[in-house]
This record gives structure tokens, C-alpha cells and sequence, in this order.
């Protein structure tokens, strides 16, 4: 994505925002370097931060550095943990930190750039590198970044720094490594105990990392969920409760082969719990309206704070071309205005540029079709304006335009995904050549951030959504909360793995260059049987039940209502199957379609992807249950 130029001059302003915090920094796993100030603030300026948010990135770094966070092994696990980050306090209105409608979502400054920030510290400071330090198996777009504030405004409660032993009026940082949110959908529940069913359903995943006994569970509830609940008396420490004893899982959904972990060998014929005792079970408020909550031991640290004309232009398909004299901050500025970002830095779109990434593309002003919501005209200009500004280049506008228009077509959705108030987003896989010639990332971290043009191709479809079909915050994108997915979700299919590809079983054969768009609600990912000699069962069985999960958080009882079902297979979990007779593709969809209980419409509906790199991790990517097919349109 890309970053601002860190002068001496910027990062000095930076710096003088915490002039006065003179305590030393720990040094910074896994490199074990000692960072300073400067390089810190470096890494602020790059993000595109203002330098009054420098002082919560440097909280937050503080935060991440505390033992009890475990810096080194959630920067080094094949898991796809992110580091997530929560304002509290009166600093989150004095900074204009979003806590209310799609809060995890794009279109805000400050969220964008401090949890970016933080991401380009670990990054570069750290030395998490996806592939070299940074091992997980295909990762989450929440890496890019994940920062949000508490909706103090609307909490019937104690608002969370205050429960943590901090003043109301303290500004505080919250952080805390764990997946993308996992989307839970009630809108029929009227009472607190029934939302308290539906969330514990959702919570009780065997095959999420929490198997291990080892993690807490973060429960982000919305205005409305939290209104019903405090109107029947419940408490924190109610829910807590609730949630504990209704989330556990008999040991017999836990397969044989993980039944050997010293936390379950005395549980013979016990239910599980999916977390850590109710003294590490947290549970607080933000996002905006309708009946949405989110499934997610953190560290909290006080945040100490110190307060520290455009030229003429022409304009492409009505936004604004910036000229080539424009300073980068004035570009910035004028996109801001245009209300185009999604919070944060943006190429600025010069006519140079602009004419580079069209050249040679034929019906360059033809109408491809209308965007949902707000019914934009796609065109090639139109796209590839979205592309200048994301940082993708231009062989790789063929790739943003036939998915942008793969998005219009009916049984997709698009309208539907946009508007939703759940934390539905658009995710792009490419198949085929194409993504081999054009580098986009099929193994370690492919989700995540790391690789240029899988950033700035799934940055441009979304840029896509924003600013040609107009879904913006509290406009035409009505999201509750949101997810990180919805700054940037672009991914490659593996063309080595040992089953026909995507684009074969669609009949496109195996050398097609192809995309395929998916309407998501979030990633989860999900551990396997464990062990060398796992059978397919052992390792498709958390699949179904990560499935099955899903189904309770969207709400999505009936079957007539369930369509299609995508995971994503590592290679080395993709060959231990293939190694076993009898096991291809048709089988494994067979097994989760029969294991499921009728979890899609048919087994041809369940969509195994092989990619990613080494480790023992899958990720389900849950079709989102407001209506939404998976569409393949050949490059």
C-alpha cells in the first residue's frame, strides 16, 4: 500500500507529541532490538498517521510490548493472529477515532492509520516479514490493520478502561492479538437470554486456536443487543457467566486425534469450555445501530498525552486530477475532501498516472453496468481511477475490472453485501496464470499484508465499491461494525496442489485466468487433527464444525436459506488427504456436506481453495447469509 516519505521534518513533529515520556522501551521480539523514538515515529509518518495520533500508536506499541501479550509468539505463529487495538476515553472524540457505525471497517482516518501504524512498527521494527519471521499459514486482512474505539456514549456499563481499574476521564489503549471479528447475527432474539444462546453458539467452535485452553475471547456487542440485555439485568459479570457455561462443547466434538492435548485428557464425557476461565472472559460495547455483536488476555495501557489552499484542477469520470506539482499532503488532502479514501495514504491520481493505467484498454468510456448501492457507472476510466489511487498497476486493472463487474451480477448481491448492517465484504481469489504473472500471494500469509499486488488489487475492488457504487459509512454502507476485510481481501489459488483447481471443477479448465468473487462475513480460522498421520476426517471435521458454527452466528436456520460453502487448504493439509485412497475432491465435498447436516445446498456448493503456506491451519471463509453465490468470470 502506499506510505508517506518519513522526512526528518515529519518525523521530528512526531516526536515532539511525546517529548515528555521518557521511559525506555524494552527491546522488540523476535529481533530483539531496542527501537526508538524516531524509528517509531518513521513508521507513524509512513502509515499516514497525524502526528497527534502518534501518542496512541506508542501506547499501543507499549501494550504489545508487555510480557502478557506474548509479542514473539504472536508475531512467529502459523496462526492469523493481528494485534487489535481499542481507544478508550475523551481521546477518542478529541482525535475523531470511529466507535460507532463500521468501526472496524474503511473510511476513517484515525482508525486506519493507527492500527496501520502499528502493523509498519512489527513490521519493520520488529522484523515480522511475512515468510521470513511472520509464519502464518495464510494470515488475516486484520494484519493490515485493526484499531477502533469504545462506544462509551451508548454502553448501558462500566465502560471497559473503567472496569480495568482506570478513570473515566484516562485515555487508554487496549490491545489484544486474536482473528478477524467473527460476525454474530440476531435480529430475532427479543430477549438478553436468547442473544445470550445465540452467542454462545457461535463461540463454540472446536476447531478455533481456543482448544488449546490458552486464549480469552473478546464479545463486541452492539447498541441495540446491549439495550436488551441490560433491560433484563444482565451485568458484565452476568454475561460473562452465561457465556462461559453455554459456549462449553462435549468432548465428543473434539476429534480423537487433538483429544491427547493435556487440557482435555481428564475430560472424558465433560463439556469444554472454548476460553480461559471468567477471569479472562471480557466482554464490552461499541459499533453503531441494529442487532449485530462480534465474537473476538488483552493488555490495557494508559495512553499519556501531550498536545503538541488547493490549486485548480481538472477532473476523470467527475473526481479530481491532482497535478503533478501537487505536494503529496495537499493530494492527500484534496482526496479527503472528495471523500474517496478509506482512511488511509492514496497515490494521488495524476493525469499521467491515469492515462498509463488506461493505455491501450479498448471502450475505455463504455458502460459496463450500474454499482449497488448507489448506482455508479463502471467503466474502464471509471476502475481504473480506483486502481491509481490504490497503488496497483496497470496489468493489473484487467484483474479490478472483471471482478467489479463479476460483483453485478443478481445472485451475487452486491446491494444486499453493501448494505447490510452484518460485516459482509467482498473477497477476491485469482486462478489461473494471471496470478503467477502478476505475483499475487498464494502461500504464507495471503490474506494478510506483505505482498504489493495483493494489497492494491483488493484495495482497488473495494475503493471500487466505495467510490463508484457508493458505499460509505452511514450512506450506503449501513455496517454495524464492519471488519478489516473491507479495506483490502485479495488472494491467489495454488496451482500445485494435488486436486483439480477451482477453474477446472467450473468447467474453465486448469490453465484459465480467472477471478472469483465471494461475499463474505469474516475469517475464521480452524486447527485440524493434529499429528502426521491425521485421516481426512481428522482434518475436514472442525471445518464442518467451524460451518456449523457459522450457521448459528448468521441466524441462517433454515436449509432452504444455505447456499455455498468456501474453505481455504493449505498445501501440506491438502496433500495428507489426497495421500489416502479414495479421496478427492468430490469426496471431501461429499463428507462436509453429510458431516454438516446439510450446511449448503448441495456437496457441489463447498468450495475447497488450496492455498497458503506451511502449518497446520485452514481458514473458512462464511458465505454471507444474507444471500450471496460465489461468482467465476474468465479473464
Amino acid at each position: 500500500m502506499p506510505l508517506y516519505i518519513p522526512t526528518e521534518d515529519k518525523v521530528a513533529k512526531f516526536v515532539d507529541t511525546v517529548r515528555g515520556d521518557n521511559r525506555p522501551y524494552p527491546a522488540v521480539p523476535p529481533r530483539q532490538v531496542i527501537p526508538t523514538v524516531q524509528a517509531l515515529a518513521a513508521n507513524a509518518v509512513m502509515a499516514g498517521c497525524k502526528p497527534e495520533y502518534f501518542p496512541v500508536a506508542t501506547a499501543a506499541m507499549r501494550g504489545v510490548l508487555d510480557p502478557e501479550y506474548n509479542l514473539h509468539g504472536t508475531l512467529a505463529t502459523t496462526h492469523s493472529c493481528a494485534p487489535m487495538v481499542m481507544v478508550s476515553g475523551p481521546i477518542r472524540k478529541e482525535l475523531d477515532i470511529n466507535c460507532g457505525s463500521n468501526c472496524f471497517g474503511q473510511g476513517w482516518q484515525a482508525n486506519a492509520t493507527i492500527g496501520r501504524a502499528l502493523g509498519l512498527m512489527l513490521l519493520n521494527v520488529a522484523g515480522a516479514k511475512p515468510g521470513e519471521m511472520d509464519r502464518s499459514t495464510q494470515g488475516n486482512p486484520a494484519k493490515f490493520t485493526f484499531c477502533f474505539g469504545e462506544n462509551e456514549e451508548e454502553n448501558p456499563w462500566t465502560p471497559y478502561h473503567v472496569q480495568r481499574g482506570f478513570a473515566p476521564s484516562d485515555n487508554v489503549v487496549t490491545v489484544m492479538s486474536g482473528e478477524g471479528p467473527h460476525n454474530l447475527n440476531d435480529h430475532g432474539s427479543t430477549t438478553g437470554d436468547g442473544l445470550l444462546t445465540t452467542f454462545a453458539g457461535g463461540m463454540a467452535t472446536p476447531g478455533a486456536n481456543t482448544i488449546y485452553g490458552k486464549g480469552p475471547s473478546f464479545v463486541i456487542i452492539g447498541p441495540e443487543h446491549a439495550a436488551t440485555l441490560k433491560r433484563d439485568g444482565y451485568t458484565i459479570g452476568s454475561i460473562r457467566e452465561e457465556l462461559w457455561k453455554r459456549s462449553r462443547v462435549h468432548i465428543s466434538r473434539v476429534s480423537q486425534e487433538n483429544r491427547h492435548l493435556p487440557e482435555h485428557r481428564a475430560q472424558a464425557g465433560r463439556r469444554l469450555p472454548p476460553y480461559r476461565p471468567i477471569a479472562g472472559r471480557l466482554s464490552h460495547h461499541r459499533g453503531g445501530r441494529t442487532g449485530q455483536a462480534l465474537g473476538l488476555r488483552p493488555v490495557v495501557r494508559r495512553h499519556d498525552r501531550r498536545l503538541g489552499a488547493h490549486r485548480p484542477m481538472s477532473d476523470w469520470c467527475g473526481w479530481p486530477v491532482v497535478d503533478e506539482t501537487t505536494a503529496w499532503e495537499a493530494a492527500q488532502q484534496i482526496l479527503t475532501d472528495a471523500e474517496l479514501g478509506d482512511g488511509l495514504p492514496l497515490v494521488p491520481p495524476t493525469r499521467r498516472r491515469l492515462e498509463a493505467m488506461i493505455a491501450g484498454t479498448a471502450h475505455r468510456s463504455d458502460s459496463k453496468g450500474m454499482m449497488p448501492p448507489m448506482f455508479g457507472d463502471i467503466t474502464a476510466e471509471s476502475v481504473a481511477y480506483q486502481c491509481v489511487i490504490a497503488g496497483a498497476r496497470p496489468a493489473e486493472l484487467p484483474v479490478v475490472l472483471t471482478a467489479a463487474e463479476a460483483t453485478l451480477e443478481p445472485d451475487f448481491n452486491l446491494l444486499g453485501i453493501a448494505t447490510t448492517t452484518g460485516t459482509a465484504c467482498v473477497a477476491l481469489c485469482v486462478h489461473g496464470p494471471i496470478a503467477r504473472q502478476l505475483g499475487i500471494n498464494a502461500a504464507t500469509n495471503c490474506l494478510g499484508p506483505g505482498n504489493r499486488a495483493n494489497a492494491s488489487i483488493g484495495r482497488a475492488l473495494q475503493l471500487c465499491i466505495r467510490n463508484i457504487g457508493g458505499a460509505r459509512s452511514d450512506t450506503g454502507d449501513m455496517a454495524t461494525m464492519g471488519q478489516p476485510g473491507k479495506y483490502t481481501l485479495c488472494f491467489a489459488e495454488r496451482h500445485d496442489g494435488p486436486f483439480p483447481t477451482l477453474t477446472e471443477r467450473q468447467g474453465m479448465g486448469k490453465d484459465a485466468s480467472a477471478i472469483t468473487v465471494m461475499g463474505i462475513s469474516g475469517t475464521a480460522e480452524v486447527l485440524p487433527g493434529d499429528g502426521e498421520g491425521a485421516t481426512p476426517e481428522a482434518i475436514l471435521s472442525p471445518i464442518v464444525a467451524g460451518m456449523k458454527a457459522a450457521l448459528v452466528m448468521s441466524s441462517m436456520s433454515r436449509r432452504n436459506e444455505r447456499g455455498e460453502q468456501v474453505f481455504l487448504l493449505p498445501l501440506e493439509m491438502a496433500e495428507k488427504i489426497a495421500r489416502h485412497d479414495g479421496w478427492d475432491i468430490a469426496r471431501i465435498q461429499r463428507y462436509v456436506f453429510e458431516q454438516g447436516d446439510g450446511i449448503a445446498r448441495a456437496p457441489e456448493a463447498i468450495h475447497p481453495i488450496v492455498t497458503g503456506g506451511a502449518g497446520y491451519k485452514m481458514s473458512y471463509l462464511p458465505i454471507w447469509g444474507g444471500g450471496s453465490q460465489t461468482v467465476m468470470r474468465k479473464l
